[in-house]
């Protein structure tokens, strides 16, 4: 089955109301903006990192003194180079499992209309400071704070009661065919011969392992031909 555009339902892409004519706004997107997973099952990597983050959020529904699996820890640690997916992640599995994501920029007045609902706030490369205000607030939301790099040595005594999930971005095989299947869904005319398979798989490795890289790369490059 080939990858399916992002509907108006996809919440990280606005689009028109589905029309049978291709609009000039969709032509116009990125390919990186187009194949932006929709759900977990369209995610390319990172499988057990996944499995360990959907148990953690899971283990909020239920009473503390009976939740085993990281009981102490509202706090978990994302980190992995860009286009590893794991923010996208965070975001689709905190939205599969109820909750709702805020921002460490969230308002007071939308913060104060949360309460009594399941949220979990996303913090992007929080600060030594930062994080150890996040340990001593008496909330019991979860907060997924998101590194590029692995957390440095000086964050360790923070971090011994956190889930720390570390993301890779996704190897050559379980790229390439997701890309091969991209040029198949975009090209009026796909010739997906050796040649094809051989430039999608040398992008991707060019670009080191980007997906968003190569996926516009590739748009760039075959749109044109076209």
């Amino acid at each position: 089955e080939n990858p399916k555009r992002v509907s108006d339902q996809n919440p990280f892409v606005c689009e028109p109301e589905p029309s049978t004519k291709e609009t000039p706004i969709v032509k116009n997107l990125l390919w990186s903006q187009v194949y932006i997973p929709r759900n977990s099952s369209e995610l390319l990597a990172n499988e057990s990192e996944i499995s360990r983050l959907r148990r953690w959020l899971r283990g909020f529904a239920q009473p503390l003194s009976s939740s085993k699996l990281f009981q102490r820890s509202r706090i978990a640690i994302v980190s992995g180079p860009s286009s590893s997916g794991k923010l996208t992640s965070v975001r689709l599995l905190s939205s599969e499992e109820g909750f709702e994501v805020i921002s460490e920029k969230t308002d007071l007045v939308r913060r104060s209309l949360l309460r009594g609902k399941r949220y979990i706030e996303i913090v992007d490369e929080p600060s030594s400071s930062v994080l150890k205000k996040l340990f001593e607030e008496s909330s019991s939301h979860p907060v997924v704070c998101v590194f590029r790099a692995k957390p440095e040595h000086h964050f360790k005594p923070l971090l011994k009661n956190c889930l720390e999930l570390r993301f890779s971005q996704p190897s050559k095989y379980e790229a390439v065919p997701f890309l091969l299947k991209v040029v198949e869904s975009e090209l009026a005319n796909p010739n997906l011969g050796h040649q094809i398979t051989e430039l999608v798989a040398s992008t991707f490795e060019s670009n080191q392992r980007d997906l968003r890289k190569t996926l516009n790369e590739l748009q760039f490059w075959l749109q044109g031909d076209s």
